[in-house]
């Protein structure tokens, strides 16, 4: 906005969002979704909010062991041998 010469106001009255809006969403504090993504199509900026969304095909714990350089790997579990029960007066 800054960068483009804008008031507040003049955000505000392009996009149809209140100046309280506007001002919340510049000063960091809760905001609805549909603030922020009007503001960015305003601006052009769907690329860089569709970049910033992770691949939806892996789960993010793939992605974490891709960029680490780890491989997948399967959960194996231990077999505990069972022994048989006793009530203890049985000898």
């Amino acid at each position: 906005r800054i960068l483009s010469s804008m008031t507040q106001q003049d955000l505000a009255e392009k996009t149809g969002l209140s100046l309280r809006s506007i001002s919340n969403l510049e000063s960091g504090k809760d905001v609805q979704a549909s603030t922020l993504i009007t503001v960015i199509e305003y601006f052009g900026l769907e690329a860089a909010l569709l970049s910033a969304i992770p691949n939806s095909d892996e789960r993010p714990s793939v992605q974490v062991m891709k960029a680490k350089g780890q491989a997948k790997q399967r959960v194996r579990k231990t077999h505990v041998k069972r022994t048989t029960f006793k009530w203890g007066d049985e000898a």
